[in-house]
């Protein structure tokens, strides 16, 4: 990959990570919002302010940004998932960024096996990004994603990734970016109870 391509992909990786940290941030203060007692929500009113101001909306346009933040969020995991773990589609092209495009030696570079992602991944795809006859055991909108388990999963994924020295051809800026969003992500995931798959 061309020194201008690196540094391309390198803009992008960011914009990923970054996509992803912040739409976990809005999913999780939804989930502290809807929660919440009413006289918390006073109190929490300016906190949340993103969140509470869809409150005044209609409830259809709720539903509408929701829907779009989860998605965008769902598209995000499953993107960084495929990309640590070097996932081939048929539709995988010499032009998709891997992880290893930014060794020096890919061979120095160990892909992501995780069958938990790999599971989830599918079902994203399966679940939100395409149109199928196929049972998938419950209507979209009875199902609920694993957010923060899946989060829980990833996020030391990209902290290894990010803070790997060999991965040199990370851009610096897009590297300390990076692993503020990740560490953004890690205190989020700090307040989140943990649950075992």
């Amino acid at each position: 990959m061309s020194e201008t391509n690196i540094e391309d992909a390198s803009n992008k990786l960011e914009f990923h990570v970054n996509m992803y940290a912040k739409t976990y941030r809005w999913l999780r203060n939804k989930e502290t919002w809807q929660k919440a007692a009413f006289s918390l929500k006073i109190l929490l009113a300016f906190r949340f302010l993103p969140t509470s101001i869809q409150w005044l909306v209609p409830a259809r346009t709720r539903n509408l940004v929701s829907n779009a933040v989860e998605d965008s969020h769902l598209a995000h995991a499953r993107i960084l998932f495929e990309f640590l773990a070097e996932k081939k589609h048929r539709r995988f092209k010499l032009t998709d960024i891997r992880a290893s495009d930014f060794y020096q030696d890919a061979s120095d570079y160990t892909r992501l096996d995780d069958e938990y992602l790999k599971d989830w991944s599918e079902k994203i795809g399966a679940r939100a990004f395409h149109l199928t006859n196929k049972d998938l055991t419950a209507t979209i909108s009875e199902f609920e994603w694993p957010f923060h388990q899946i989060a829980q999963r990833l996020l030391p994924a990209l902290q290894r990734f990010f803070s790997d020295e060999a991965a040199s051809k990370i851009g610096a800026a897009d590297r300390e970016q990076c692993l503020a969003h990740l560490e953004l992500l890690q205190e989020l995931l700090n307040l989140q109870p943990h649950e075992h798959a």
